[in-house]
């Protein structure tokens, strides 16, 4: 049964993915990477919850721009699952850093003009902070959302696609 969890991971589309009308074509880049969607859930989240998701990162710097990156439109939960022995390296690849690899890369924030005055504004951290997607990091960062997230009719689908396929 664990060998089957390691191969199931969690992304988080951004808002701003939809912001930018580029969310359905990250699922289809996470598609052609081999990566099969279990289950797909379009939603919108409250503060506290998108704490949830950044738990991990809650000592870090960062972690107040993470947290407004996940707020004020529609995010999308994909469960998704893969060959590879070790899906959360695999994930890890896939999301890469911004402008450097990956997603991440490949569909980076414009930062545009002004970019000296955002810096003192401090209103560059929030922009790379809405950097597209959000990849657990751990399968207990997963199943925490799992169950925040989830109805116990998802659950139960999730349990059939994932460990009796």
């Amino acid at each position: 049964m664990k060998d089957r969890m390691k191969r199931c991971g969690l992304i988080v589309l951004k808002p701003d993915a939809y912001r930018d009308l580029i969310a359905e074509k990250i699922i289809d880049d996470i598609k052609k990477a081999g990566f099969w969607i279990i289950l797909r859930k379009d939603i919108y989240i409250t503060r506290k919850q998108a704490e949830l998701i950044y738990l991990e990162n809650k000592d870090e710097d960062c972690y107040p721009y993470a947290i407004a990156s996940l707020l004020g439109g529609k995010i999308t939960l994909l469960i998704v699952r893969h060959s590879e022995e070790n899906i959360l390296q695999t994930l890890k690849q896939l999301r890469g850093k911004a402008n450097q690899s990956g997603l991440r890369k490949k569909y980076a924030l414009c930062l545009g003009e002004n970019l000296e005055e955002k810096i003192s504004k401090g209103l560059l951290r929030y922009e790379i902070a809405q950097n597209r997607l959000h990849v657990s990091d751990s399968i207990r960062a997963m199943k925490r959302i799992v169950k925040e997230f989830l109805t116990v009719k998802e659950m139960a689908f999730l349990f059939i696609k994932t460990f009796i396929n």
